[in-house]
């Protein structure tokens, strides 16, 4: 669980940086799977709330 929750918050400080959105991406995926498959539901939510925050905050920018 601690990997997770390490790699969710390192995921997620990578994505505001547009040099390495794309690693960040990578890690919240390496991330979520790891939740997934040890069934750690509240950290697959966490990461998936991360993506969607990720995903209105460039819609904004981009207005």
């Amino acid at each position: 669980m601690q990997r997770v929750r390490l790699d969710t918050a390192h995921g997620h400080i990578l994505l505001s940086d547009p040099a390495t959105r794309g690693e960040g991406s990578a890690l919240l995926s390496k991330a979520e799977t790891t939740a997934a498959r040890y069934g750690l539901h509240h950290q697959v939510r966490s990461i998936e709330a991360v993506r969607y925050s990720d995903h209105r905050f460039n819609e904004e920018q981009q207005r």
